[in-house]
């Protein structure tokens, strides 16, 4: 009886001691231009690390990449990201998915494409005066 309990607590604190803290990172990248070439080169670039899974959609030029928390951080995989080709192709960022819905509702600038200045959206080059986008009434 305690032959195998010293083997469970053994083969408990090997297995632990091999165990790796992983994170998802959800990335956009710029600078892909095809699917074939840059994004599978930045894919297979990424999966050549240890500890890191990556898969590259260029259909929305975006990344998840899953990785060991032990090796790597978010801002070590944009570096490594933003240096591929000579730190002059790609550039590497986090996915914002804080975006909130606007104030504004129906009135949105976004929405009315009339400029509104108290609107939410407006600093992110919405409605920004008179290069605001008028939508079109169907008749």
């Amino acid at each position: 009886m305690i032959k195998n309990l010293i083997k469970l607590c053994l083969c408990f604190t090997i297995s632990m001691s091999f165990a790796q803290d992983s994170k998802y990172v959800n990335l956009n990248i710029e600078g892909l231009h095809c699917a074939a070439g840059c994004a599978k080169y930045v894919q297979t670039e990424l999966n050549k690390n240890d500890g890191i899974t990556a898969l590259v959609n260029f259909s929305n030029k975006q990344a998840i990449v899953e990785y060991d928390t032990g090796l790597y951080s978010d801002d070590a995989i944009i570096t490594m990201i933003n240096g591929y080709q000579g730190g002059k192709k790609y550039t590497a960022s986090l996915v914002d998915n804080g975006a909130k819905s606007c104030s504004k509702g129906a009135q949105c600038c976004k929405k009315t494409g009339k400029a509104n200045a108290s609107c939410d959206k407006s600093s992110k080059g919405c409605c920004s005066s008179a290069k605001c986008s008028k939508k079109k009434k169907k008749k």
